[in-house]
């Protein structure tokens, strides 16, 4: 059923044969060294450079190395893999005596060099620290090398230092070989080895020898270079077309024309010309060059090349083909039969194939991996994981794709369509490591059923320049208080922000030299583990509109332009994450929470003085754009969602701005509204629409529709002006507006790319996702919706609106637009001549329940298993994500604790899970606890009820879900016995409850399957509390827990865990 192929597979060893070792040598005479123009002002030769971006002229100054450590730098590609399963041993027996506190290794250019015993951390412990003096003398003695390689050829060193010393005689003192093909040329003197560097290229057997002078950072590949010189031979050329002009002409069709031969200039050999040209290592170089003579006639010349670079097509290697490449991969195609038994054998198949080599597997599998890869017809549990088994005991993942998701389609019309996602690509590990730019393509079907694939290999981009970036395990070094207080007293003048900023950028080559005496990236790794357009024709905002609704109050007013306190300011930086991802200033709230005593007083000025003038400096306003996909295939940029990344002390000022806000919120902001407003809960709404449906499906004379709009763009189509309008119309200070508009309109983006910085441009219309005003902001612009809304349904002649006037109103005023490919409508018990004007009016399709709104399915009958199958694929996902790490059974228990129980929890607080999944759950969670898979036979070490006890009763503290998920429904049962205000409890009373009590309340016949669920959580809890004063008290998720799971058994060793 599986069809493979791989380079090595069918071939016969070899046979045996003896050969005479010949001594090899070098070019004959010093003739067949050309020398030509600095070779540094045309090779493609850049060095690798780890500045800060704002500091362009500043190197990176790694401790000094001699030529033998140069060594350890320039194989630290090739041996960080050897040297890994060291690392991974002295990691595991690092692990095995944690009680003993050992600390786990460090691994630095492919070996194992210390741990972090030995790092600043440490008190009273001897440190060694090497200095520029301890390594002058080395320094000295190797100033005038060079380092060298020939390109294209790996020459024995007997070879090369008998040519380096054939052309450059007395000049050169010593030869050695430090890498496979890297040379190092010692000269008497660093004039000698000025004149070499700046003579021309250097050819060895007519290839070009590489060469870069030797200094204590040099870090030298091979793959360094872009550009290389070749000498190319022009046939059957008429004389007259032999001057440098002409032939220069010519041969640009190729590359950049450096020089004339010799021999050719004076007109010494007349056989052919050659020229020296500089090409690209990754351009298809040409057999023929075609031009337009001096009468007009087409006429062409042929080209031979004395030496083309190779360049290995499969590994990205220089000097060999891919044919003679030592890293094999295999490839095998598959075609999956329509019948489930057959594919079983597919399946084993594929599994007996699993290779340790790179490995690729192709083809139409006639099965998909998830349940949203088939749309149109029902998925069976049984079936798909049958083929995940087999995906995941292959250790094979997806190929990152674009174009098509759906690759099949059966062609049919109307209702009977079915699309799925059973082409696909995958590979193990090994082979994305030998090719990480690799894409899937699948194109449009056309007339065929299956979307043809097509596998490309991109070149990666190269990393731009890192910025500058903070780390807070740098206060642990023993002078980080003594350089930064000592940065920090310095006087600097201008405004109070300029100050900030200045001393902030001033900061960085201090801190950039801390990391290099005591730091490196693997410290911060291990450390920070352990810390666990605008719109031309916009209408405005109208006045009568905001009418239909409250405004702030006098009171109100003056509390938003209250003095601004240091304690608010305070509270306002910690409260700020300080894992957060940093602005491009580089600084995270760490920083300034650990220099509070220092820096506290310099913030708070700065931060007051921007909020009582409303002015803010430009580079404190300077925002970092990082994009995150949101689909699977990414084709366009409207795939990707952008993320800013605000500087600290921007997001201070705008959170004091926050905490005054989202007090008045509640009071202007209709109840409709559940996100991002103060007590206000999202699962209300999701309650709310699941009752509407209740009635769909069945037969009733009262018609209903409901649309679900979705907006395109929503934060960043919003309009300024709309939002200036909108607060103006609802009466806040003139000087709070002019404040959050300075903040909205003045910031400037760049685009964080390939893990550096690009571009500086600004922005007409929009909010940037993680500012925080941004959400406060869009729930203040969306509240003109609502009173549209309310306007027009206080019509008295309110009816069927044939152009929906109330929604283009709003869309025109704020620049928002309806996104049609997400917005539905949902009809029951309407005719068809109704359903189609509907259709017609708004442009959305017409689609069936159920359906998501806000992450949870909404159905017309209780929720199955089938809807829930979303929540056990993401909980396997992450798990399979986990299971190529070493992760202890502490680690595991604190990862279904907090990851895994996150992913249902939200659904837990809305909805009673059916039983089975929750069993499903728990068998993921405890295969995952015990094995580190989702999947495991047999029983665990434990029963899974003791597993769950709490941990002062000797358990891992994981909670039962079944009874967590009660207890979230019980703060629900909790809010109507106290009659809350908000729109859930009006709904509950005025459609249910009516004048009913609710505690001998009994769920009607019609009610809705999730209220059902809500008075049986209520009858529960009644047999468990004394209902009177449990309505007094307030209630919490935990303190239902408890009621359910009381603490029975204590131990005394749990303190102690």
């Amino acid at each position: 059923m599986a069809k493979t192929r791989s380079k090595n597979l069918g071939k016969k060893p070899a046979a045996t044969k003896t050969t005479k070792l010949v001594k090899k040598r070098g070019p004959t005479s010093s003739g067949d060294v050309k020398r030509t123009k600095s070779m540094e002002a045309v090779l493609g030769i850049e060095p690798i450079d780890f500045s800060d971006v704002e500091e362009d002229e500043e190197r990176e100054a790694f401790p000094a190395l001699s030529p033998r450590s140069s060594l350890s730098e320039i194989q630290r590609q090739e041996d960080v893999r050897l040297d890994f399963s060291h690392f991974m041993e002295a990691n595991r027996q690092c692990n095995s005596n944690l009680g003993q506190g050992s600390i786990p290794p460090i691994l630095r250019s492919g070996s194992v060099v210390r741990s972090l015993d030995s790092s600043f951390q440490s008190v009273g412990k001897p440190k060694v620290k090497i200095t520029m003096d301890d390594i002058e003398e080395e320094v000295s003695y190797w100033n005038s090398t060079i380092v060298c390689y020939v390109l294209g050829a790996n020459p024995p060193l007997e070879v090369l230092e008998g040519f380096a010393r054939r052309i450059w005689k007395k000049k050169v003192d010593k030869v050695g070989l430090i890498s496979y093909g890297i040379f190092l040329i010692r000269f008497t003197t660093s004039e000698d080895r000025d004149s070499v560097l700046n003579g021309g290229y250097t050819f060895f057997n007519k290839r070009p020898v590489i060469m870069k002078a030797w200094h204590p950072d040099l870090n030298f590949r091979k793959e360094d270079i872009r550009k290389v010189p070749i000498l190319i031979q022009l046939e059957n050329l008429d004389l007259k077309y032999w001057g440098q002009n002409t032939l220069f002409k010519l041969v640009g069709e190729i590359g950049e024309p450096i020089l004339v031969d010799e021999v050719t200039k004076h007109r010494q050999k007349l056989t052919f010309p050659r020229v020296l040209v500089e090409v690209s290592m990754t351009q298809e170089l040409v057999e023929k060059i075609e031009f337009e003579d001096e009468h007009g006639f087409i006429a062409s010349v042929g080209v031979k090349y004395e030496w083309k670079p190779i360049l290995c097509t499969h590994c990205k290697g220089l000097g060999h083909t891919a044919e003679a490449c030592r890293k094999k991969f295999g490839n095998t195609a598959t075609m999956g039969d329509e019948n489930e038994k057959s594919r079983k054998i597919l399946w084993t198949d594929l599994e007996g194939l699993n290779t340790q080599e790179a490995w690729v597997v192709l083809g139409d599998f006639n099965d998909i991996l998830n349940q949203e890869e088939r749309v149109g017809d029902r998925v069976k549990d049984q079936q798909s994981h049958l083929f995940k088994d087999c995906v995941n005991d292959c250790q094979l993942e997806d190929i990152r794709s674009s174009g098509k998701f759906f690759t099949w389609c059966n062609k049919q019309q109307g209702r009977d369509r079915i699309y799925s996602k059973i082409d696909r690509i995958l590979a193990n590990l090994k082979w994305f490591d030998l090719f990480p730019g690799a894409e899937a393509i699948f194109m449009n079907e056309g007339m065929f059923d299956h979307s043809p694939a097509l596998l490309t290999f991109h070149q990666l981009s190269q990393m731009g320049k890192k910025p500058f970036r903070y780390f807070r395990m740098w206060s642990s070094h023993p002078d980080y208080a003594q350089q930064v207080n000592r940065v920090w007293k310095q006087v600097v003048h201008g405004t109070l922000m300029y100050q900030i900023v200045a001393k902030l950028k001033a900061l960085k080559p201090v801190l950039k030299q801390i990391n290099r005496e005591g730091f490196s990236d693997l410290q911060a790794a291990s450390i920070q583990a352990q810390e666990a357009q605008a719109c031309q024709h916009r209408r405005r905002v109208i006045a009568r509109v905001m009418e239909n609704g409250p405004t702030i109050s006098n009171q109100q007013r003056e509390s938003l332009l209250q003095p601004i306190t240091d304690e608010e300011i305070k509270k306002a930086m910690f409260d700020i994450p300080g894992a957060k991802a940093p602005g491009p200033d580089g600084y995270s709230s760490y920083f300034f929470q650990d220099n509070w005593n220092l820096v506290g007083e310099d913030i708070c000025n700065a931060v007051r003085s921007f909020l009582h003038s409303g002015k803010i400096l430009r580079e404190i306003n300077c925002t970092a754009l990082t994009i995150i996909p949101k689909v699977r295939c990414l084709n366009n940029p409207g795939d990707y969602r952008p993320i800013a990344c605000c500087n600290v002390i921007y997001k201070v000022a705008t959170k004091v701005i926050c905490s005054r806000l989202k007090h008045i919120l509640p009071d202007i902001v209709a109840q409709n509204q559940g996100g991002f407003v103060q007590e206000r809960f999202i699962a209300h709404n999701i309650m709310i629409c699941q009752d509407l449906v209740r009635h769909y499906g069945r037969h009733s004379k009262k018609a209903n529709c409901i649309i679900k709009l979705d907006l395109q763009k929503a934060y960043d189509t919003i309009e300024w002006d709309f939002l200036e309008e909108v607060l103006k119309g609802l009466l806040f200070p003139d000087q709070f507006i002019s404040l959050i508009m300075n903040c909205i309109r003045t910031p400037k983006f760049s685009l964080f790319f390939n893990g550096s910085l690009h571009g500086f441009f600004e922005s007409k219309r929009g909010l940037r996702q993680g500012d925080p005003l941004s959400p406060l902001l869009f729930v203040i612009g969306m509240e003109y919706l609502t009173r549209i809304m309310k306007k027009v349904g206080c019509k008295k002649d309110f009816a069927f609106h044939e152009r929906c006037d109330g929604l283009k109103l709003f869309s025109v005023t704020s620049g928002l637009q309806p996104n049609k490919a997400k917005s539905a409508i949902y009809c029951s018990n309407m005719e068809e001549y109704e359903i189609g004007r509907v259709l017609e009016a708004s442009g959305f399709t017409r689609q069936q329940t159920p359906f998501r709104y806000l992450g949870v399915p909404i159905c017309t009958k209780k929720i199955s298993k089938q809807e829930c199958n979303v929540l056990i694929e993401k909980m396997i996902a992450r798990i399979q994500t986990w299971s190529t790490k070493h992760i202890s059974f502490a680690g595991r228990a604190v990862l279904i604790n907090s990851v895994l129980s996150a992913i249902h929890s939200y659904w837990c607080q809305i909805l009673k899970l059916p039983k089975k999944v929750i069993h499903e759950i728990e068998a993921i969670c405890r295969a995952f606890l015990w094995k580190g898979q989702f999947m495991m036979q047999g029983a665990g070490l434990l029963a899974w009820d003791k597993v769950c006890q709490s941990r002062t009763e000797g358990g891992s503290g994981i909670k039962k879900i079944a009874e967590w998920n009660v207890a979230a429904l019980f703060k629900y049962v909790w809010a109507l016995a106290n009659k809350e205000d908000n729109l859930w409890v009006k709904w509950i009373h005025n459609v249910y409850l009516k004048e009913e009590e609710w505690w001998e309340y009994q769920a009607p016949s019609n009610g809705s399957w999730y209220w059902k669920q809500m008075v049986a959580a209520k009858n529960q809890l009644s047999n468990l509390v004394d209902t009177q004063n449990f309505s007094q008290t307030r209630y919490t998720i935990s303190l239902g827990y408890e009621l359910l799971c009381p603490i029975q058994n204590r131990v005394t060793w749990s303190n102690e865990v």
